[in-house]
């Protein structure tokens, strides 16, 4: 948390200081002023209660920053909520509906994630078994953001190797857009440079090419059993930390 500053004396405390004291001459100690002197003594006068409000401001809202400092508690991310239609990981099309009565832990990533999407799904089973009895109240949940090579079968391979009850959703480009778009996810891929005979770089970015990365949001989104978005996790928190916060959504249900 960044220290409230002390604010020194600036130049606009100065100049208003100097307005307060200022008196036009030999008319101020006569105690009369001319139609000028006093025109002049209300512009001063007014221009004086601006600069000392524009100073309280700064006095009352602190130091300002370029920009916000990243929050490193969970943010609340009631807006992630919405309806998707997508297909699990046995073929069967399903929907957002289809999870209400349960909590769910979703993840975005996709089969083909080298480091972090296996650590993640890791920490996310972790969780579930964790949580002991409570691992029955929430529902997790692996979409991928590459439905291109994530098809139902490839899904049902992959989830398996992690959870019984992980649960994974792929669909159409279309489908996969839109669930992205709700939870705000961003992806974006890479394709890798290759080198001919002759040391001439190609980018290779064409639709046959399979060879890809995919550059996505890490984070672990908390649903309510009512659709409601409750919290956003960022990749590196612990499986007994979303133990510990998990636990506490589930003691406040009614």
């Amino acid at each position: 948390m960044a220290k409230t500053a002390e604010i020194p004396l600036n130049r606009r405390s100065m100049l208003c200081g100097a307005v307060l004291a200022w008196r036009p001459g030999s008319a101020a100690k006569a105690g009369v002023l001319g139609p000028f002197q006093r025109q002049i003594s209300v512009i001063f006068a007014l221009s004086c209660v601006v600069l000392l409000a524009s100073s309280l401001g700064d006095l009352y809202l602190g130091p300002t920053w370029a920009h916000e400092p990243v929050p490193l508690s969970p943010a609340p991310q009631a807006i992630n909520r919405g309806p998707f239609s997508l297909v699990d990981h046995r073929g069967k099309a399903v929907t957002d509906k289809d999870f209400l009565g349960k909590f769910m832990l979703v993840y975005f990533g996709y089969t083909h994630c080298p480091d972090l999407c296996p650590i993640d799904l890791q920490i996310m089973t972790q969780t579930i078994d964790l949580l002991g009895e409570q691992g029955e109240k929430v529902q997790p949940v692996f979409i991928t953001v590459d439905p291109k090579r994530d098809t139902v079968e490839v899904m049902a391979d992959y989830v398996a190797r992690f959870h019984a009850r992980l649960f994974g959703l792929t669909g159409t480009r279309e489908q996969v857009d839109a669930a992205a778009s709700t939870y705000r996810v961003r992806r974006m891929k890479f394709f890798p440079l290759n080198l001919d005979d002759d040391d001439e770089r190609e980018t290779g970015a064409t639709e046959d090419n399979s060879e890809y990365v995919v550059d996505h949001t890490t984070s672990f989104f908390l649903v309510g059993p009512d659709g409601r978005g409750l919290m956003q996790y960022a990749h590196g928190i612990t499986a007994e930390e979303l133990v510990e916060d998990i636990q506490q959504f589930i003691d406040e249900q009614p």
